[in-house]
């Protein structure tokens, strides 16, 4: 992801009518690394609201930091952990101990290995793709769609990946319409195999 883009309310907080108030991107030069730390900080509904989609310090900075939702990809999330994850066990390990510090849903993106989402329950899906000719914007295709769709549970982890499905398919960032083909083709589980490779992206 790009520069730092917010968006969503102003004035200490979402709109009360808003489900959402999203955060993401790198930060810009000469902001502090703990920028989105104090946007969760400062709003009152942050643990409900507040979606953080960033990398590196300001990653970290957001650790402990109550927040609905941070979408970590699989490097970003080892990272964090200062390990290297090589199965889906690992990285669910891994997410459990954020969401236990105060994150309260972690949606981890994995490239060609698809994306695991632990809130009170764990869910997986795979990434079913016959024709890749672009991953820029993938990730954020993937929380876009998972957000349309309720931000919460497998149905929404399942639009997310249909959406990241028609983005890695358009020549361009230009994310081309989800279909309901892109939709029959994912499946996510709730007994993700925790054995499965993940390694290799982390």
């Amino acid at each position: 992801m790009g520069g730092g883009v917010f968006l969503g309310g102003g004035g200490g907080g979402a709109p009360p009518d808003s489900d959402w108030l999203i955060a993401g991107g790198s930060l810009p030069p000469g902001s502090p690394t703990d920028l989105y730390a104090r946007l969760a900080t400062a709003l009152p509904d942050a643990d409900r609201k507040l979606v953080v989609d960033t990398s590196g310090a300001a990653l970290d900075a957001l650790i402990g930091t109550p927040c609905a939702l941070v979408k970590p990809n699989l490097a970003e999330l080892a990272g964090v952990i200062g390990r290297r994850l090589g199965t889906l066990s690992e990285v669910i390990d891994a997410a459990g101990k954020l969401r236990r510090g105060g994150w309260r849903s972690v949606l981890v993106s994995m490239g060609p290995r698809g994306a695991v989402l632990l809130a009170e329950d764990v869910c997986y899906g795979p990434a079913p793709m016959t024709e890749v000719r672009n991953t820029v914007g993938a990730g954020d295709a993937l929380l876009a769609g998972f957000l349309s769709a309720g931000g919460r549970g497998a149905a929404a982890l399942a639009e997310g990946l249909a959406w990241a499905r028609a983005a890695v398919q358009s020549t361009d960032t230009l994310a081309q319409a989800v279909t309901d083909g892109d939709r029959r083709a994912v499946q996510v589980t709730a007994d993700p195999g925790q054995h499965r490779r993940v390694g290799g992206l982390s």
